[in-house]
C-alpha cells in the first residue's frame, strides 16, 4: 500500500540471460488501495513477456532491490517463496552509491551483468550516467569554440552534477541543497547568456573569433565584466554567490565533492577567463577594482566559516570557496597589470591564478578522498565524534596530513608555490600608475595574508580533532584502514603535491604559453634554474628560496 516498483530489464551476453533490475521504494502514494505484491507480480510478467518476445530462448533472472532491511517488493517471503513458484530465478542485492565507484562495505557485490558497478543501499544506477555526463560536460565547456555549444555544455554540466548531489534523495537535506544548487546555476547561466549577447553585439554571431574581432564600448564591456563575474562566480563559489557550495558538498558522495571541488569550480575560472581577457577585447585598469574585492572578500570569509564548522565535508567546502577567492586575486591583478602594460607582472599573477587552479584541484581532490575513507569507515562526518584515527587508519592519516599542508601553503608543498606567487605579484603593485590600485591592491594583500594564516590554523583544528587524541565514539574505536586502492590514489595525489612544490618550474614554463596569450608576456624560462627555486621576473630580484638574494646583497656589500 502506497508503494511502487521500477522493473529493468538488461540482456547479459555472458550468461546469457535476461535480466530483470527491479527498484521498490516506500512512502511514495501512487496507487493508494492497490496491493503491492500484486502490482509488482504485474510489472514483473509485463517485463518478462516483452523479454520473451525479443529473445525467447534467454531465462529471466529477478534482482531485487531495495532501501528497506527487509522488504523486498513487499515482504522478504514474496521474494523467496512466490517468485521462484512462478518461474523466476532470484538473486537479491543491495544498492551502492550512485556514482558506481568502488565500495569498502562487505556486502556489496558485482552485478551479474558484467557491468563494472557494486551495489548498496544509497542510490541507483543513474549516477553512473550522471557522473560520466558531468565529467564530458566539463570537457565539451573547455572545448566549446562558440557560445551555443559553451552554453549548452555549461548547462549539461549543471544538470549533471546536479543529479551527483542529489544522489542520496530521500534524505530531505539533500534534497533542498539539490534546489539551491540548481537555482544558482540558473542564475549564472541567465548571466552568461546575457553576457554572451551582448558580446555578439546586433550580428549576433556566435563564433568566439567573431566576438574576438568586434570590441565593445567601455560601458558595453563593463556590463559584459559584471555579468561574466556574476555568471562565473555563482559556479566557482565566489561571495555572496557561494550559498550552494557548504551545502552542495556534504550531500554528495565524496569522490563527486572531490570532482566538483577540484575541476568543476576551475571549469568556471575558465569561463571567466575566456570572457574577460579573450573575448571582452583590451581592459581597462578600473576593470581589476571588482574582481579584487570579491576576491579578497571571498578568501576572508570562505576561511572564516570554514574555522567555525564541524562537519568535515563542509570545513572543505569552505576552504574551496577561499581558494577560488585567491584565484580571483591573482586574475584581478594580471588584469590591473595588463590594462597598465606591465607584460611581465601580469604574466606573473597569470601564472600564479593558474598555477594555484591546478594546485588545489589536487590537494582539495586529496582531502576529498581523505575525508570519504573517513566517512566510509566511521560512519561519522562530524569532528567531534572522530579522534585517534591516525593509528586506526594510519596511511589515511599521513596522505591526508600531506594535503592539510599543502592547503595550508606550507613550503615544500604546491600550495605555498602559487600563494608565493601571487604576493610576488602583489609587491610589484607600487609601479602601477593608479593610485586606486596602489591602495586597493595591499588592503587585498592584507586580506590574503590573514586568509593564509587562518587557513593554517584552521587545518591544524581539522587535523588534530579528526586524527590526533583519543577516538571520542565507537565509530572512531572501530574504525579501520581505507581499502588499498583509495590509499594508491590518495598518495599519487599527495607524491603529485609534493613534485609540484619541489619543481614548480616545469609547471610555470608548461603555463607559459597560455600566460602569453592571455597577459602578453610569460615568466622566465625556469628550465636550468636550481631546483626548488622560482624566478618570478628576475633572478637579481628575488627567488623561490632566496639564495640568489643573498648573492645580490653581499655584491652590493
Amino acid at each position: 500500500h502506497g508503494k511502487y516498483s521500477n522493473i529493468v530489464a538488461l540482456p547479459d551476453r555472458a550468461s546469457e540471460e535476461v535480466i530483470l533490475v527491479g527498484a521498490h521504494y516506500d512512502s511514495v502514494p501512487m496507487c493508494p488501495g492497490a496491493d503491492d505484491n500484486g502490482s509488482a507480480v504485474a510489472a514483473m510478467l509485463g517485463c518478462a513477456a516483452a523479454c520473451s518476445l525479443w529473445r525467447p530462448i534467454l531465462p529471466v533472472v529477478f534482482v531485487a532491490f531495495n532501501r528497506e532491511e527487509d522488504g523486498l517488493l513487499g515482504s522478504s517471503d514474496f521474494v523467496e517463496s512466490y517468485l521462484p513458484k512462478a518461474g523466476f530465478e532470484v538473486r537479491c542485492a543491495h544498492i551502492l552509491e550512485m556514482v558506481g565507484f568502488a565500495s569498502s562495505e562487505p556486502d556489496s557485490q558485482r552485478l551479474p551483468t558484467g557491468l563494472p558497478l557494486k551495489v548498496s543501499d544509497k542510490g541507483d544506477f543513474l549516477g553512473l550516467l550522471a557522473n560520466g555526463s558531468s565529467t564530458a560536460a566539463m570537457n565539451l565547456v573547455l572545448l566549446s569554440a562558440d557560445a551555443f555549444s559553451f552554453l549548452v555544455s555549461w548547462e549539461f554540466m549543471s544538470l549533471s552534477s546536479w543529479a551527483l548531489v542529489i544522489s542520496h534523495h530521500h534524505i530531505r537535506e539533500n534534497m533542498r541543497a539539490g534546489y539551491v544548487y540548481l537555482l544558482m546555476a540558473s542564475f549564472g547561466t541567465l548571466a552568461l547568456l546575457f553576457a554572451f549577447g551582448l558580446l555578439a553585439g546586433p550580428g549576433g554571431d556566435y563564433a568566439f573569433d567573431a566576438m574576438r574581432a568586434a570590441h565593445p564600448s567601455a560601458g558595453l564591456a563593463a556590463l559584459i565584466l559584471v555579468l561574466a563575474l556574476v555568471g562565473a562566480g555563482s559556479k566557482a563559489g565566489l561571495v555572496p554567490l557561494h550559498a550552494w557550495l557548504p551545502l552542495a558538498h556534504p550531500a554528495a558522495p565524496s569522490h563527486v565533492s572531490a570532482l566538483m571541488s577540484g575541476v568543476m569550480t576551475k571549469v568556471a575560472v575558465y569561463g571567466f577567463i575566456r570572457i574577460v581577457f579573450d573575448l571582452a577585447g583590451p581592459p581597462v585598469w578600473w576593470w581589476s577594482m571588482p574582481v579584487l574585492v570579491v576576491g579578497a572578500i571571498t578568501a576572508a570569509m570562505g576561511v572564516l566559516y570554514a574555522l567555525m564548522q564541524r562537519d568535515l565535508k563542509r570545513v572543505l567546502a569552505y576552504s574551496t570557496i577561499e581558494n577560488i577567492g585567491i584565484v580571483f586575486v591573482a586574475l584581478g591583478l594580471a588584469l590591473a597589470f595588463k590594462a597598465s602594460g606591465m607584460a611581465l607582472a601580469a604574466a606573473l599573477a597569470m601564472t600564479a591564478a593558474l598555477l594555484h587552479v591546478l594546485n588545489h584541484s589536487l590537494f582539495k581532490t586529496l582531502l576529498f578522498c581523505g575525508a570519504g575513507a573517513v566517512l566510509s569507515s566511521t560512519g561519522e562526518r562530524d569532528l567531534v565524534k572522530l579522534g585517534g584515527l591516525i593509528h586506526r587508519m594510519p596511511k589515511t592519516a599521513f596522505v591526508v596530513l600531506v594535503g592539510c599542508m599543502a592547503i595550508s601553503a606550507l613550503p615544500p608543498l604546491n600550495g605555498f608555490v602559487s600563494e608565493w606567487l601571487t604576493f610576488q605579484a602583489i609587491l610589484l603593485s607600487p609601479q602601477l600608475p593608479s593610485w586606486g590600485l596602489k591602495l586597493l591592491i595591499p588592503a587585498a594583500g592584507a586580506l590574503l595574508a590573514l586568509s593564509a594564516a587562518l587557513a593554517a590554523a584552521c587545518f591544524v583544528r581539522v587535523y588534530g580533532i579528526a586524527f590526533l587524541g583519543r577516538p571520542r565514539s565507537d565509530a572512531a574505536r572501530d574504525a579501520h584502514e581505507a581499502d588499498g586502492i583509495s590509499v594508491v590514489a590518495m598518495a599519487i595525489l599527495a607524491a603529485a603535491c609534493l613534485i609540484l612544490g619541489i619543481l614548480p618550474g616545469f609547471a610555470i614554463d608548461a603555463l607559459a604559453p597560455v600566460a602569453q596569450l592571455l597577459a602578453g608576456g610569460r615568466m622566465p624560462t625556469q628550465l636550468g634554474v636550481e631546483w626548488l627555486s622560482i624566478v618570478p621576473i628576475a633572478e637579481s630580484r628575488s627567488s623561490y628560496n632566496g639564495r640568489s638574494e643573498e648573492r645580490r646583497v653581499g655584491k652590493s656589500v
